[in-house]
């Protein structure tokens, strides 16, 4: 872990050296010089897969996690497949906030879904959503 923000720093970095480097050149009219577009693609790719280790954890301990496990069944497990398979509970008293915080994790955990929606829009969401939970607790 300390590696990756080890590397994620150096790459900031070195675009903060870029944009001083390239700061005359640099123009809303031109496409960004070769060696500065080169190094954001680089930073948007480690971060894309730096992000994949902490969704899997996340994947793992959301539905097992105490305050979930109410709103989650395991189903039947296929005796030729050692996969757990789980769905969300039906006959649940209505509850949005509680909705849409599984829909917000369900689709994070949906690589599709995922690209769908985006990693920036889904912790926008949810970091509406838990404003929101906290005015209302508060």
């Amino acid at each position: 872990m300390t590696e990756m923000w080890g590397s994620i720093h150096e790459q900031i970095v070195n675009l903060q050296r870029l944009k001083e480097k390239y700061a005359d050149s640099i123009s809303p009219e031109k496409d960004l010089p070769e060696e500065y577009a080169l190094a954001f693609y680089k930073l948007d790719h480690h971060l894309r897969q730096f992000s994949k280790g902490p969704i899997g954890t996340m994947k793992l301990g959301f539905v097992a996690s105490p305050p979930m496990r109410p709103y989650f069944v395991r189903l039947l497990q296929d005796p030729t497949n050692t996969k757990i398979k789980i769905t969300k509970r039906t006959g649940l008293a209505k509850d949005k906030s509680r909705n849409e915080l599984i829909w917000i994790f369900m689709t994070l955990f949906d690589e599709h879904q995922l690209h769908l929606a985006g990693l920036n829009t889904l912790m926008d969401e949810l970091e509406r959503l838990m404003g929101m939970i906290r005015k209302c607790k508060g």
